[in-house]
Protein backbone atom coordinates (compact mmCIF):
# COMPACT_ATOMS: atom_id res chain seq x y z
CA UNK A 1 0.00 0.00 0.00
CA UNK A 2 1.08 3.37 -0.70
CA UNK A 3 2.21 5.15 2.57
CA UNK A 4 1.09 8.48 3.69
CA UNK A 5 4.45 10.18 3.32
CA UNK A 6 7.47 10.40 0.91
CA UNK A 7 9.52 7.09 1.20
CA UNK A 8 12.15 5.19 -0.89
CA UNK A 9 11.46 1.72 -0.32
CA UNK A 10 13.51 -1.36 -0.95
CA UNK A 11 10.56 -4.48 0.37
CA UNK A 12 11.69 -6.53 2.90
CA UNK A 13 9.37 -9.48 4.86
CA UNK A 14 6.99 -7.99 8.15
CA UNK A 15 8.04 -8.13 11.67
CA UNK A 16 6.77 -11.95 13.31
CA UNK A 17 5.82 -12.63 9.67
CA UNK A 18 3.16 -11.80 7.25
CA UNK A 19 0.12 -13.03 8.50
CA UNK A 20 -0.55 -11.57 12.31
CA UNK A 21 0.90 -8.68 11.18
CA UNK A 22 -1.06 -5.25 10.99
CA UNK A 23 -1.44 -4.13 6.98
CA UNK A 24 -2.71 -0.85 7.82
CA UNK A 25 0.07 1.96 8.29
CA UNK A 26 -2.60 3.88 9.91
CA UNK A 27 -4.12 2.08 12.13
CA UNK A 28 -0.87 0.85 13.55
CA UNK A 29 0.40 1.79 16.81
CA UNK A 30 3.69 0.45 16.34
CA UNK A 31 6.08 1.04 13.05
CA UNK A 32 9.21 -1.05 12.25
CA UNK A 33 11.66 0.84 10.39
CA UNK A 34 14.93 -0.85 9.28
CA UNK A 35 17.70 1.34 8.77
CA UNK A 36 20.68 -0.89 7.00
CA UNK A 37 23.52 1.33 7.59
CA UNK A 38 27.14 0.42 8.13
CA UNK A 39 29.36 2.97 7.00
CA UNK A 40 31.62 3.76 10.15
CA UNK A 41 31.80 0.43 11.62
CA UNK A 42 35.37 0.60 12.96
CA UNK A 43 36.15 -3.35 13.32
CA UNK A 44 34.13 -5.94 11.36
CA UNK A 45 31.38 -4.28 9.05
CA UNK A 46 28.07 -6.45 8.03
CA UNK A 47 25.62 -4.55 9.90
CA UNK A 48 23.56 -3.24 7.31
CA UNK A 49 22.61 -6.86 7.09
CA UNK A 50 20.86 -6.39 10.54
CA UNK A 51 17.59 -5.53 9.70
CA UNK A 52 16.88 -8.47 7.40
CA UNK A 53 18.25 -10.87 9.35
CA UNK A 54 16.01 -9.89 12.19
CA UNK A 55 13.06 -9.37 10.30
CA UNK A 56 13.60 -12.85 9.10
CA UNK A 57 14.22 -14.12 12.35
CA UNK A 58 11.16 -12.55 13.76
CA UNK A 59 8.92 -14.61 11.05
CA UNK A 60 9.59 -18.05 13.35
CA UNK A 61 9.27 -16.47 16.84
CA UNK A 62 6.25 -18.07 18.82
CA UNK A 63 4.07 -15.26 19.21
CA UNK A 64 2.29 -15.75 22.50
CA UNK A 65 4.22 -14.40 25.71
CA UNK A 66 3.84 -16.57 28.35
CA UNK A 67 5.25 -13.72 30.54
CA UNK A 68 2.74 -10.91 29.85
CA UNK A 69 -0.08 -13.48 28.81
CA UNK A 70 -0.37 -11.59 25.21
CA UNK A 71 0.19 -11.91 22.26
CA UNK A 72 1.03 -7.97 21.19
CA UNK A 73 0.28 -7.92 17.57
CA UNK A 74 -3.47 -6.75 18.60
CA UNK A 75 -2.17 -3.71 19.02
CA UNK A 76 -0.88 -3.24 15.37
CA UNK A 77 2.36 -3.54 13.88
CA UNK A 78 3.35 -2.03 10.71
CA UNK A 79 6.92 -2.69 9.13
CA UNK A 80 7.87 -0.31 6.92
CA UNK A 81 10.67 -1.10 4.15
CA UNK A 82 14.07 -1.04 4.27
CA UNK A 83 15.15 2.45 4.12
CA UNK A 84 17.24 3.48 1.38
CA UNK A 85 19.64 6.11 2.09
CA UNK A 86 21.32 8.51 0.30
CA UNK A 87 25.04 8.15 -0.74
CA UNK A 88 25.71 11.72 0.28
CA UNK A 89 27.87 12.36 3.45
CA UNK A 90 26.41 11.41 6.60
CA UNK A 91 24.85 14.39 7.15
CA UNK A 92 22.71 14.10 4.78
CA UNK A 93 22.42 10.21 5.40
CA UNK A 94 21.29 11.90 9.63
CA UNK A 95 18.89 14.29 8.16
CA UNK A 96 17.14 11.31 5.73
CA UNK A 97 16.93 9.29 9.54
CA UNK A 98 15.61 12.00 11.07
CA UNK A 99 13.13 13.03 8.94
CA UNK A 100 11.55 10.05 8.20
CA UNK A 101 11.91 9.39 12.48
CA UNK A 102 9.58 13.14 12.68
CA UNK A 103 7.02 11.66 10.33
CA UNK A 104 6.41 8.20 12.63
CA UNK A 105 6.49 10.71 15.91
CA UNK A 106 4.37 12.96 14.31
CA UNK A 107 1.07 10.63 13.81
CA UNK A 108 1.48 8.89 17.25
CA UNK A 109 3.51 5.83 15.81
CA UNK A 110 6.01 3.83 18.55
CA UNK A 111 9.33 3.83 16.43
CA UNK A 112 10.98 0.63 16.98
CA UNK A 113 14.16 0.80 14.77
CA UNK A 114 16.34 -1.59 13.17
CA UNK A 115 19.89 -0.97 12.72
CA UNK A 116 22.23 -1.09 11.42
CA UNK A 117 25.29 0.93 13.30
CA UNK A 118 24.60 2.76 16.18
CA UNK A 119 25.13 6.32 14.35
CA UNK A 120 21.55 5.96 13.11
CA UNK A 121 20.03 6.32 17.01
CA UNK A 122 20.98 10.19 17.47
CA UNK A 123 18.37 11.32 14.60
CA UNK A 124 15.95 9.24 15.60
CA UNK A 125 16.24 10.04 19.41
CA UNK A 126 16.32 13.96 18.06
CA UNK A 127 13.05 12.87 16.44
CA UNK A 128 11.28 11.74 19.64
CA UNK A 129 12.45 14.44 21.65
CA UNK A 130 11.36 17.47 19.88
CA UNK A 131 7.99 15.58 20.51
CA UNK A 132 8.48 14.41 24.00
CA UNK A 133 10.75 17.31 25.69
CA UNK A 134 12.98 16.44 28.62
CA UNK A 135 13.65 12.85 27.08
CA UNK A 136 15.72 10.35 28.46
CA UNK A 137 17.64 7.69 26.37
CA UNK A 138 18.61 4.32 28.07
CA UNK A 139 21.52 3.37 25.99
CA UNK A 140 25.20 1.73 26.01
CA UNK A 141 28.68 3.98 26.02
CA UNK A 142 31.52 4.39 23.59
CA UNK A 143 34.86 6.51 24.27
CA UNK A 144 33.99 9.32 22.72
CA UNK A 145 30.30 9.38 24.60
CA UNK A 146 32.62 9.11 28.00
CA UNK A 147 34.42 11.77 27.27
CA UNK A 148 31.38 14.44 26.96
CA UNK A 149 29.52 12.85 29.61
CA UNK A 150 30.59 15.42 32.41
CA UNK A 151 29.49 17.95 30.41
CA UNK A 152 25.92 15.86 30.29
CA UNK A 153 23.01 15.69 32.32
CA UNK A 154 24.20 11.83 32.46
CA UNK A 155 24.52 8.86 34.91
CA UNK A 156 27.12 6.27 33.49
CA UNK A 157 26.60 2.66 35.15
CA UNK A 158 29.57 0.84 34.21
CA UNK A 159 29.99 -2.98 33.72
CA UNK A 160 32.96 -3.75 35.72
CA UNK A 161 31.34 -2.34 39.07
CA UNK A 162 27.45 -1.75 38.33
CA UNK A 163 26.11 -4.89 40.18
CA UNK A 164 27.84 -3.97 43.53
CA UNK A 165 25.91 -2.56 46.48
CA UNK A 166 22.01 -3.02 46.44
CA UNK A 167 19.64 -2.91 43.28
CA UNK A 168 21.56 -1.34 40.26
CA UNK A 169 18.42 -1.72 38.20
CA UNK A 170 16.89 0.31 40.48
CA UNK A 171 19.11 3.25 40.48
CA UNK A 172 19.19 3.14 36.83
CA UNK A 173 15.52 3.35 36.69
CA UNK A 174 15.59 6.31 39.22
CA UNK A 175 18.19 8.57 36.90
CA UNK A 176 15.34 7.97 34.01
CA UNK A 177 12.68 10.84 33.00
CA UNK A 178 9.08 9.87 32.74
CA UNK A 179 9.76 9.82 28.69
CA UNK A 180 12.55 7.27 27.64
CA UNK A 181 13.69 6.07 24.42
CA UNK A 182 15.26 2.65 24.81
CA UNK A 183 18.55 1.80 22.59
CA UNK A 184 20.54 -1.31 22.75
CA UNK A 185 23.79 -1.74 21.53
CA UNK A 186 24.40 -5.77 20.47
CA UNK A 187 28.26 -4.44 21.62
CA UNK A 188 26.22 -4.39 25.24
CA UNK A 189 25.33 -8.01 25.50
CA UNK A 190 27.75 -10.78 26.94
CA UNK A 191 29.53 -12.05 23.74
CA UNK A 192 28.18 -15.52 25.31
CA UNK A 193 24.49 -14.99 24.10
CA UNK A 194 25.61 -12.03 21.65
CA UNK A 195 28.31 -13.02 19.41
CA UNK A 196 27.46 -11.32 16.13
CA UNK A 197 28.82 -7.85 16.66
CA UNK A 198 31.73 -5.92 15.34
CA UNK A 199 33.28 -5.44 18.64
CA UNK A 200 32.56 -8.62 20.99
CA UNK A 201 33.58 -7.25 24.16
CA UNK A 202 33.80 -8.94 27.39
CA UNK A 203 31.44 -9.10 29.97
CA UNK A 204 28.27 -7.12 29.59
CA UNK A 205 24.52 -8.14 30.51
CA UNK A 206 22.89 -11.51 30.17
CA UNK A 207 19.36 -12.07 28.92
CA UNK A 208 17.51 -12.44 32.19
CA UNK A 209 19.50 -9.34 33.41
CA UNK A 210 18.75 -7.15 30.49
CA UNK A 211 14.46 -8.83 30.39
CA UNK A 212 14.62 -7.94 34.51
CA UNK A 213 16.05 -4.16 33.34
CA UNK A 214 13.52 -3.47 30.64
CA UNK A 215 10.56 -5.12 32.05
CA UNK A 216 11.52 -2.36 35.65
CA UNK A 217 12.05 0.55 33.06
CA UNK A 218 9.08 -0.21 31.36
CA UNK A 219 6.85 -1.02 34.02
CA UNK A 220 8.27 2.33 35.69
CA UNK A 221 8.68 4.99 32.90
CA UNK A 222 6.75 6.07 29.88
CA UNK A 223 8.63 4.50 27.17
CA UNK A 224 8.20 5.85 23.92
CA UNK A 225 10.27 4.53 21.28
CA UNK A 226 13.74 2.22 20.60
CA UNK A 227 16.10 0.57 18.98
CA UNK A 228 18.02 -2.61 18.11
CA UNK A 229 21.41 -1.52 16.28
CA UNK A 230 24.87 -3.18 15.90
CA UNK A 231 23.77 -6.65 15.15
CA UNK A 232 26.71 -8.21 12.46
CA UNK A 233 25.04 -11.53 11.46
CA UNK A 234 27.46 -14.50 11.21
CA UNK A 235 26.39 -16.63 7.67
CA UNK A 236 24.51 -19.75 8.76
CA UNK A 237 24.67 -18.69 12.68
CA UNK A 238 21.02 -17.49 13.11
CA UNK A 239 20.74 -17.78 17.03
CA UNK A 240 21.93 -13.95 17.59
CA UNK A 241 19.63 -13.03 14.80
CA UNK A 242 16.74 -14.48 16.45
CA UNK A 243 17.88 -12.93 19.59
CA UNK A 244 17.28 -9.81 18.57
CA UNK A 245 13.96 -10.42 17.38
CA UNK A 246 12.72 -11.83 20.56
CA UNK A 247 14.39 -8.66 22.57
CA UNK A 248 12.46 -6.56 20.41
CA UNK A 249 9.30 -8.47 20.81
CA UNK A 250 9.59 -8.36 24.67
CA UNK A 251 9.89 -5.04 24.17
CA UNK A 252 6.98 -4.89 22.91
CA UNK A 253 4.92 -7.41 25.08
CA UNK A 254 6.16 -5.24 28.07
CA UNK A 255 4.69 -2.16 26.88
CA UNK A 256 1.88 -2.78 25.10
CA UNK A 257 1.00 -6.15 26.87
CA UNK A 258 -1.25 -7.35 29.70
CA UNK A 259 -1.40 -4.31 32.43
CA UNK A 260 1.28 -2.69 30.34
CA UNK A 261 1.03 1.14 31.09
CA UNK A 262 -0.77 3.35 28.74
Amino acid sequence: MALPFDYEQVTLGEFGGAKPTTTDFDKARVVILPIPLDRTTSYVPGTRLGPHEILVASSHMELWDEETETDVHGVGIYTLPELELPFGTMDEVMKEIRRVASELVTRGKFPVVLGGEHSITAPVVAAVAAKHPGLSVLQSLSTEEAAAAPSLATTIFYDFNMRQGDDWMGRVVDSLAENVYITIDCDGLDPAIMPAVGTPEPGGLNWYETMTLLRRVIQSRRVVGCDLVELCPIPGFVAPNFLCAKLLYKILSYRFGSGARV
